[in-house]
C-alpha cells in the first residue's frame, strides 16, 4: 500500500517534466520561426533596415550608427567669409578668430554642423568670444596648407589677430564636452600672454619652414602647438602616400598591396578614402581616384581599369573636365540621410532603389590635372579607355582656365583664386603626359608656358624655392606666402619630367636642369618635414650633375 503514493508522485513528476519539455520545444520552435522570418526579411527587403540592427561591439567604437539619421536645422553660428577685414575686426575687438575649415563631402563636417554648431550654449560662447570664419577647403586649398592637418577631420582652429595659428582641435575626436573647456582655456591663455605670443610668432622668418621658435617659451604648454612652430603642414592622405611610395619603391609597394585590404567599392568601382576616426569613410575624391589608378596600374591592373570605369561613369563631365567628388552618404529628398556604411554594403539594384549619392560637380585644377595625367600615363593598362576624355579635359582647361600661363583654381567660378602652386604643377604635368601620349608638340609648349609663369611669379629669389601661391594681402607678409617642402618636391618631379621631354639643346631644358639642382639643395636640409617615402624620392632625384628620369616620371 505504501508504494501507491510513491507511484503517484513519480507519475506527477513525469507529467510535469513532459509539460516542461513540451513548452520548451514550443518556445524553441517559435524562436526558430522568428529567426527564419528575420533572415528572410534581411535577405529580401529593398527598404531601410531598422536602426537597432546596427551597432559596434568593440569597446573603443563610436556610438551606434543609425542606418538612417535625420539632419537637424542649419547651424546657428553667423559665419563670416575669410578676408583681411575679418582679421582687422579681430584686432580691433582684441578677439581670437575661430576658423572652421570644412569640405562638403566630409561626414565629420556634417556632424559638426548638426551638433556643436547647433548647440545654443556653444553658439553663444562663439559669438561672444571669437570672430567666427568659415572656409571651404576645396575652394581655398591654400588655407588648408596653412592651418589644416587633414581636410576630412572637422577642423576648428583658433588664430591670433595676426593670422598665426594659436591652436586647433578636431570635433569628431572629442565633442562638445571637450571643445568648450578647451576654447575657454585658449581664450584665457591669449588674454594672459597676448603680446608675448604675437612677438614669438613674428620672430619666425618662415612659420612653416620646419624651424623651431627661438628664444624663451611662454609659461604654458607646448608653444609648438599653440603658436604654430614646427609641424608637417601638408596633408598626407592614404592614396597620396601610396603614390609616393610607388615612386620610391615600386616592387616593395606592390608586394604589400597585392592581397591587402584596399578601400574600394566592389559594386561600382572607385576608391574610398582611408579609414579614420574608428569608422570607415565612403566619400570618393577625384585625386584619390587618380592616385589609385597610378598605383593599381603598376600593381593590380584590373583594379585600375575598374577605377577608370567608375570615373567615366560618375565623375566625368561630357563637355570636358572631372567632377570633384561623390558623397559618402545619401541625402534623400525627404531630408533623411542614409549612412555610407549602410548604403555601400548594398548591391546595385538596392542602391538604385534608395538613390545615388550626390556628386560635387565643381571642377578644380589640381584634381583635373592629376586625373588626366594618371589616365594618360596608364594607357598601356587601360588600353585607350579614358584617353579621349583626358585630352578633352586638358583642352578645356587651356581654353577656359589658363591665362598667360596662370591657372585658375576652379572652372566656371567667377571669384576663383588663381596662381596656386599645386594647380600650376598638376596641369603642367597633365600637358606633359598629353605630349608623351600623343606626340603633339603643342602640349609640351603649354606645359612650359605654365612653368615659366611659376618661375616668374612664385620663385623666392633668395632661396630658389617656390612659394605656395601669389601674394593676396590677406595675411601679414611672413604668412601670406609660404615655402613648403612638399609642393617643392612635387615641382622637382614635374621639372624633371619636362627635362626628359624637351629636346637636347633647348634653353628651357637647361634652365630646368639648373632649377632641379637648386630645388634639391633647398629641400635636403628640410628633409625632416618629409615622410620617409618622400625622402626616398628626394634622395633618388637629387641632381648632382648626372642625368636622371630620362624616361619621364611615371
Amino acid at each position: 500500500m505504501e508504494s501507491q503514493p510513491l507511484d503517484a508522485e513519480a507519475a506527477a513528476k513525469k507529467a510535469r517534466s513532459k509539460a516542461a519539455h513540451r513548452m520548451s520545444m514550443l518556445v524553441i520552435g517559435w524562436f526558430t520561426i522568428a529567426c527564419g522570418l528575420a533572415a528572410a526579411y534581411l535577405a529580401f527587403t529593398k527598404g531601410d533596415l531598422p536602426a537597432w540592427m546596427y551597432g559596434h561591439l568593440s569597446r573603443r567604437s563610436p556610438p551606434p550608427l543609425l542606418a538612417v539619421r535625420r539632419p537637424v536645422p542649419p547651424p546657428l553660428v553667423h559665419w563670416r567669409d575669410w578676408n583681411a577685414s575679418a582679421l582687422k575686426d579681430a584686432k580691433k575687438k582684441n578677439r581670437l578668430t575661430l576658423l572652421n575649415l570644412y569640405v562638403t563631402w566630409s561626414r565629420p563636417c556634417h556632424r559638426l554642423d548638426e551638433t556643436f554648431f547647433n548647440d545654443p550654449a556653444a553658439t553663444a560662447f562663439i559669438e561672444k568670444e571669437f570672430i567666427p570664419v568659415r572656409v571651404d577647403a576645396d575652394v581655398r586649398p591654400d588655407m588648408a596648407l596653412r592651418y589644416l592637418f587633414s581636410p576630412e577631420s572637422s577642423f576648428i582652429g583658433l588664430l591670433l589677430p595676426s593670422g598665426a595659428r594659436l591652436g586647433e582641435t578636431h570635433y569628431y575626436d572629442y565633442g562638445r564636452e571637450f571643445i568648450l573647456p578647451w576654447a575657454q582655456t585658449m581664450v584665457d591663455a591669449y588674454r594672459g600672454h597676448a603680446g608675448y605670443l604675437d612677438d614669438a610668432v613674428r620672430r619666425q622668418a618662415e612659420l612653416f619652414d620646419a624651424k623651431p621658435i627661438e628664444g624663451p617659451m611662454p609659461p604654458f604648454a607646448d608653444i609648438r602647438k599653440f603658436a604654430g612652430g614646427r609641424r608637417i603642414p601638408f596633408p598626407k592622405p592614404y592614396w597620396y602616400g601610396l603614390r609616393i611610395r610607388l615612386l620610391a619603391n615600386k616592387e616593395a609597394l606592390c608586394r604589400e598591396v597585392i592581397g591587402s585590404r584596399i578601400p574600394a567599392d566592389s559594386i561600382w568601382g572607385g576608391y574610398f578614402s582611408d579609414e579614420n576616426y574608428m569608422r570607415s569613410r565612403y566619400e570618393k575624391l577625384l585625386e584619390d581616384q587618380a592616385n589609385g589608378i597610378r598605383v593599381m596600374s603598376s600593381c593590380i591592373p584590373d583594379e585600375a581599369r575598374r577605377a577608370q570605369r567608375y570615373v567615366d561613369r560618375f565623375l566625368t563631365n561630357t563637355e570636358g573636365g572631372y567632377f570633384a567628388s561623390q558623397s559618402g552618404e545619401l541625402k534623400r529628398t525627404d531630408g533623411s540621410v542614409v549612412e555610407g556604411e549602410f548604403y555601400f554594403a548594398k548591391d546595385e539594384s538596392r542602391r538604385r532603389a534608395l538613390g545615388v549619392p550626390a556628386v560635387d560637380k565643381r571642377i578644380f585644377a589640381a584634381g583635373n590635372g592629376a586625373m588626366a595625367a594618371a589616365i594618360l600615363d596608364s594607357q598601356t593598362v587601360l588600353h585607350g579607355a579614358g584617353k579621349v576624355e583626358a585630352l578633352r579635359t586638358l583642352e578645356r582647361w587651356w581654353k577656359e582656365g589658363v591665362r598667360a600661363g596662370g591657372v585658375r583654381h576652379q572652372l566656371l567660378a567667377r571669384d576663383s583664386v588663381a596662381g596656386l602652386l599645386v594647380d600650376q604643377l598638376a596641369l603642367a604635368e597633365g600637358f606633359a603626359a598629353s605630349y608623351e601620349a600623343t606626340g603633339d608638340r603643342r602640349q609640351i609648349k603649354r606645359a612650359v608656358e605654365i612653368v615659366r609663369w611659376v618661375e616668374s611669379n612664385l620663385m623666392n629669389e633668395q632661396s630658389g624655392a617656390l612659394y605656395d601661391r601669389i601674394a593676396t594681402g590677406e595675411l601679414p607678409p611672413e604668412l601670406d606666402r609660404l615655402l613648403l617642402p612638399q609642393p617643392n618636391l612635387q615641382a622637382l618631379a614635374v621639372y624633371q619630367r619636362l627635362v626628359s621631354d624637351l629636346p637636347v639643346g633647348d634653353p628651357m631644358r637647361e634652365r630646368l636642369k639648373a632649377r632641379c639642382r637648386g630645388l634639391s639643395q633647398w629641400l635636403w636640409p628640410r628633409r625632416q618635414s618629409l615622410a620617409s617615402a618622400e625622402l626616398a624620392v628626394l634622395a633618388a632625384d637629387d641632381y648632382n650633375g648626372t642625368e636622371k628620369h630620362e624616361g619621364g616620371t611615371q
